[in-house]
């Protein structure tokens, strides 16, 4: 990494510096990450390759989506956003106290990095918590999750690109045009509405999770689209 250094204008690049307390946590969280693995008993290998295939099985079987699970899954997207916003505030306001004040030895690294995983771990906590109060399974969350943003991003891009707005103002400009000198906008018209049809008809999440499912999705459509609008904004 490197800075400009000097007035403007002197373009002298110098090496950045590096925080040291940041440097620390990194090496202390892989060497955390290393300890553990080398404690991990004889028969973890065998827990993770089950935990593994169960995973791939619950994925290729087909899911059904029903109208409670949605909704509860609503709930918990409202309230994780909220968490997740705050989260974000506590490790912005952290890195703001450390920038201020960078501990330089490993002890204060270490109490930074301990800080760090209390927030997170606390978000963990509450994730779990409002799961279990929405009869969530960390299935119905992975899998609901996977179609509602499938659904939502392509929607909430459909909105962005005003597709009817440009095709009003495409037939506009062709009611104004002779008989004869409309071919041009017929042609745009129709390369506006096949990429309209691209974002709405939803062709791909349909093979992918099943129509019944997106079009459940789709009668939620405005709150899913506010918690992904929210989901957006608090990244």
């Amino acid at each position: 990494m490197f800075s400009v250094a000097g007035g403007a204008g002197s373009g002298t690049l110098q090496p950045m510096r590096t925080p040291l307390w940041w440097s620390l946590c990194t090496l202390l969280a892989a060497g955390c990450t290393r300890d553990a693995g080398a404690r991990a008993d004889a028969g973890a290998p065998e827990r993770a390759a089950r935990a593994a295939a169960e995973a791939a099985h619950e994925d290729a079987a087909p899911y059904v989506l029903t109208a409670e699970k949605l909704d509860a899954f609503i709930q918990y997207q409202q309230q994780m956003n909220g968490v997740q916003a705050g989260l974000l505030r506590e490790l912005q306001s952290l890195a703001t106290r450390l920038d201020a004040g960078q501990p330089e030895d490993a002890k204060g690294a270490m109490a930074a990095m301990g800080r760090s995983l209390k927030v997170i771990e606390a978000k963990s906590r509450t994730e779990e918590q409002a799961r279990k109060a929405l009869s969530l399974t960390p299935g119905d969350v992975n899998r609901i999750s996977r179609i509602t943003l499938d659904v939502m991003s392509q929607r909430h891009l459909a909105r962005l690109m005003k597709f009817d707005e440009e095709l009003a103002g495409l037939s506009r400009t062709r009611e104004k045009l002779p008989e004869g000198q409309r071919d041009a906008v017929d042609l745009q018209i129709a390369r506006v509405k096949a990429q309209a049809a691209a974002y709405t008809d939803l062709g791909a999440a349909r093979r992918e999770h099943g129509g019944a499912n997106v079009d459940l999705v789709l009668s939620r459509e405005e709150a899913l689209l506010r918690n992904h609008r929210e989901m957006l904004e608090a990244h």
